[in-house]
Formats: structure tokens, sequence, C-alpha cells
């Protein structure tokens, strides 16, 4: 189930099972370490699937997913903590039923759906018995005046349970890019 993944689902349709990757670049030494890697079978309608992530110490990431082709692109990342959700409007509980090729679509229940303006933030908190109690992820997407993302669903991931929660954001732009 591709949308299971930290990753783009392109056209809501699982990767293709025989997909292979290309490594492009490496710099896994130092305070700042790189990596691109691409895939060019993942999906037939995608000449471009290319993923590169920096990280900046132990603190800061940076990941920059460039798919062309297809026709909707969905962002899907979760993480363990609870989540919260900044900078949606119209939010709202559906009763998604999704028609969509990709299994791991009907795994998704309980989510909310709203429109992003302008830049979006998506805050995981997890309680530990560190000093400062808490540890967590923060993620912002910078918006896009071409290629606005049009849907923010969000909720529940896979493997949520009350002492685990899990929370999933799927970003949707439509235009192929």
């Amino acid at each position: 189930h591709t949308v299971a993944h930290n990753t783009v689902v392109v056209d809501r349709i699982d990767q293709s099972r025989e997909a292979t990757a290309r490594l492009r670049c490496l710099n896994a030494a130092g305070p700042v370490r790189f990596v691109e890697v691409e895939t060019v079978n993942a999906y037939p309608q995608c000449p471009v699937y290319r993923r590169a992530v920096l990280m900046v110490g132990e603190d800061y990431v940076l990941d920059v997913f460039r798919v062309l082709g297809g026709t909707r692109h969905e962002y899907a990342f979760h993480a363990y903590g609870n989540m919260t959700v900044r900078g949606l409007k119209r939010v709202r509980r559906v009763p998604e039923t999704v028609s969509a090729t990709a299994e791991g679509y009907k795994l998704l229940a309980g989510f909310q759906k709203g429109t992003a303006w302008g830049d979006l933030e998506v805050l995981w908190r997890k309680p530990t018995s560190d000093e400062d109690g808490t540890v967590g992820l923060r993620m912002r997407m910078l918006s896009d005046p071409l290629v606005p993302i049009t849907t923010v669903r969000f909720g529940p991931g896979y493997l949520a349970d009350e002492e685990n929660p899990v929370g999933m954001v799927i970003l949707e732009r439509w235009g192929g890019r």
C-alpha cells in the first residue's frame, strides 16, 4: 500500500511492484547530509519521480519530491504522536468513501478534510519521560500559488492505538507537477 508510506501517491494508484530506484547523489558524512534518489518506473504516467532529502545536524530535514506526470499527487505522511494541523480553512469530518485503485485508501477512517490557504503546519507530539516531557516533529509545507494544496485529509494512521497514536496527513495537489 503506497499510501501507508511517507511518499507521494500518483492518481491514487499503488506504485509498481517492479519499481527500481537509482541513487543520484549521496553525502552521508558531516553535519549536512544529503541523498537524492529517482525511480523511473514507479508510475508509467510519470517520467520524473524523484526525492531529495537534506538533513542539517539532528534537528532539521528538508524533504523535496519532484513528480511530473499524472493528474493527482498526494503526499502522505504519518508519525507517532498526537497531531495538530494549522493553516486550514473549512475543516469538516467526512465519511470518506474513497474510489481508488490503491488498496491502502480503504484503511483510512475517521479523517477530517480541509483546504490549505497559505503555508501549512503539522505538529506531532508524544509524551516522554525525558526532562522536557515531550518529543515532537514539525512539518511545514510552504505555499505554492501556481500549484496550491487543494485538499488536506488528516486523522489516525494505520498503526494507531491508545498508547501509540499515529497521526497521518495527506496533502493533495492537482495538475501533474
